[in-house]
C-alpha cells in the first residue's frame, strides 16, 4: 500500500482454540477502569525504539511485536537509554529473527502472537547480529544471533479478543499507562487519503477488514 508492505496473516480457528489453552487471553474486563492519567506516551521515553522501515516486505506483524513491543520492554529492562536514538543495533530488537522464522517460507505475512511465541521459544537477537532486510524472508541468521538470542526471551505475553467499545479502549489505556505497549490489527488501506493532519480518528475509520500490524503507544 503506497509503495510499503502491510503482511498481517491472522491464526485460523484452530490457532485461536489453541491460544486459549496456552497463552493469557482475555475476553471479559472490569467495567469500570482504574484511575488513569489524562495523557501517556511512551515513545517520549528513551527506552522505546527509533521509528523504522518494513520496506516492502509484508513483516508488519514482527515489526509491531518484535521491534516495537517486546524492543521496548527489553530496553526498559536493560536501562538501553540510547534505543530512542536507533544508533546502536545493539540495543535494538530484530523483527527478521521473528518473521522469517512465521512467515510460511516467504510466502505469507505473520501474526503477532506467533512473533511473540518465537521471542518465548527462541528468543531474539538485535539488529546487529541480526539485520533487517526487506529483501530476505527466508535467512535464519548467523552463529553470533543463534547464541545472542537466548538472552532475551519473553516469559508470556497476553492476547485480548471479543473486547470492544469502551472496555477496550479502557484496556489499552491501563496497558500503556503501566508502560505495556500493545500491538494491533487494522486496514492499511484506511490511511489513504485520511492521514492530511497525521491523525486517523474513529469518524474517518470506515472498515471490517484488518491487513495491517501496527502499536499503541500512548
Amino acid at each position: 500500500i503506497d509503495g510499503h508492505g502491510t503482511g498481517l496473516a491472522p491464526p485460523t480457528e484452530q490457532e485461536w482454540q489453541e491460544m486459549v489453552v496456552t497463552q493469557k487471553v482475555f475476553d471479559q474486563h472490569q467495567s469500570e477502569p482504574p484511575s488513569l492519567p489524562m495523557s501517556y506516551d511512551i515513545s517520549l521515553q528513551p527506552y522505546f525504539p527509533k521509528v523504522g522501515d518494513q520496506g516492502s516486505q509484508g513483516s508488519c506483524g514482527a515489526w509491531a511485536s518484535t521491534y516495537y513491543c517486546y524492543g521496548y520492554l527489553e530496553a526498559k529492562d536493560n536501562g538501553w537509554t540510547d534505543a530512542k536514538e536507533g544508533t546502536n543495533l545493539s540495543h535494538l530488537m530484530s523483527p527478521a529473527w521473528t518473521f522469517n522464522r512465521v512467515n510460511s517460507g516467504g510466502t505469507a505475512g505473520s501474526w503477532m502472537s506467533d512473533n511473540f511465541q518465537v521471542i518465548i521459544e527462541w528468543g531474539v537477537p538485535s539488529l546487529a547480529t541480526m539485520p533487517y532486510d526487506d529483501g530476505d524472508a527466508l535467512g535464519w541468521g548467523g552463529p553470533a544471533a543463534y547464541r545472542e538470542a537466548p538472552l532475551h526471551r519473553a516469559s508470556s505475553y497476553s492476547t485480548d479478543y471479543y473486547v470492544n467499545g469502551n472496555t477496550a479502549i479502557n484496556e489499552i489505556k491501563s496497558s500503556i499507562s503501566s508502560n505495556i505497549p500493545v500491538s494491533f490489527a487494522l486496514d492499511a488501506y484506511e490511511y489513504s487519503g485520511n492521514l492530511g493532519d497525521n491523525i486517523l480518528t474513529a469518524s474517518e475509520y470506515s472498515s471490517t477488514t484488518y491487513n495491517h500490524a501496527n502499536a499503541f503507544v500512548g
